[in-house]
């Protein structure tokens, strides 16, 4: 299966013209292998890590360009533990418990902003606005992306939507 998935993200991020989709750089869920219940580190280096190594890897030699956004799930669900896959970009969920602050530094760039849950329809905006403005605070002069904490409901709130991705950080003098 890693073999299937590494030659899938191979395709999805070699140049359009070696007959690649061209694409910037892949998603990598690891979708809470590490939160509490599932693996445990022994068990997640057994079991996981040396398959994600074999995607990451296939991504990097087919374009060391393509950057690799690694999202961790759930409660508990460990982001440090993804570090040594040496993603360009770390997500995980600020709001569950267990889970550390967007402002934890990690060797990787952070990946967060609002509770995701807030995007359901009748969402409340001015709730999103004031944790993605923590969060650009929480950051501040340091790299991060601004998302939802995990992934955004379908159908979402079309005005959280655009209140998302018309936010932007002050620009540091």
């Amino acid at each position: 299966m890693a073999r299937t998935l590494a030659d899938y993200a191979t395709l999805l991020v070699s140049p359009k013209e070696q007959g690649g989709a061209g694409l910037d750089g892949i998603f990598f869920a690891e979708t809470g292998l590490a939160s509490h219940g599932y693996f445990n580190q022994a068990q997640l280096e057994e079991w996981a890590k040396p398959y994600d190594r074999i995607v990451i890897q296939a991504v990097r030699q087919a374009n060391p360009e393509a950057l690799v956004l690694v999202h961790t799930c759930r409660e508990d669900a460990h982001p440090e533990e993804f570090t040594d896959l040496n993603p360009d970009f770390l997500h995980w969920d600020q709001f569950r418990p267990g889970n550390p602050e967007i402002s934890t530094d990690f060797p990787a760039v952070p990946v967060g902003g609002a509770d995701f849950e807030l995007f359901n329809p009748g969402s409340d905006v001015d709730q999103i606005r004031q944790e993605l403005d923590q969060t650009i605070r929480a950051r501040q002069g340091r790299p991060f992306l601004l998302a939802p904490s995990c992934t955004i409901p379908t159908p979402a709130d079309e005005e959280a939507l655009r209140l998302l991705s018309g936010t932007r950080a002050p620009e540091q003098v």
